[in-house]
């Protein structure tokens, strides 16, 4: 019976030492946020990105306060993780371009059609400067 109890108590330790490990809640919380991000980034509004890069940035702060007690496997779990979390920047910066480039092709075909369709009492300097305000607000509305 001694042996026995002794056992429990030994995996009750080690699972109350691994529920509190600093490195592994840091690895995991980066994790479960890349793995979200991953998931349904294609939802985040900017302000969810705003919040995902924070919380990002927070781990990776608090878990350089470990980082002399990190492992062979700590690291290359964190890089894993980290390369994961470059390929999310990267695609949301991929879709902030697509968006541009097409508010862009947008200007030109607007601007070409009108100009294609006369001015109507307009000069070419209005057409290209309603142009012009539009592409900007559009921009704007983007970059927002």
């Amino acid at each position: 019976m001694k042996r026995y109890l002794t056992k429990v108590l030994f995996l009750i330790a080690v699972f109350a030492m691994a529920a509190c490990d600093p490195v592994e809640k840091n690895l995991k919380g980066m994790e479960s946020l890349v793995a979200d991000a991953e998931a349904h980034g294609d939802q985040y509004t900017d302000s969810d990105w705003d919040q995902f890069v924070k919380q990002y940035d927070a781990y990776q702060e608090s878990l350089s306060k470990y980082r002399s007690e990190l492992t062979q496997e700590d690291f290359r779990q964190f890089g894993q993780i980290s390369a994961r979390y470059q390929k999310v920047i990267l695609g949301c910066s991929m879709n902030i371009l697509k968006s541009t480039f097409e508010a862009g092709r947008n200007f030109l075909e607007g601007y070409m059609d009108e100009m294609d369709g006369g001015l109507e009492g307009g000069s070419p300097d209005d057409s290209f400067m309603n142009a012009v305000d539009g592409i900007m607000d559009e921009t704007e509305s983007i970059l927002e």
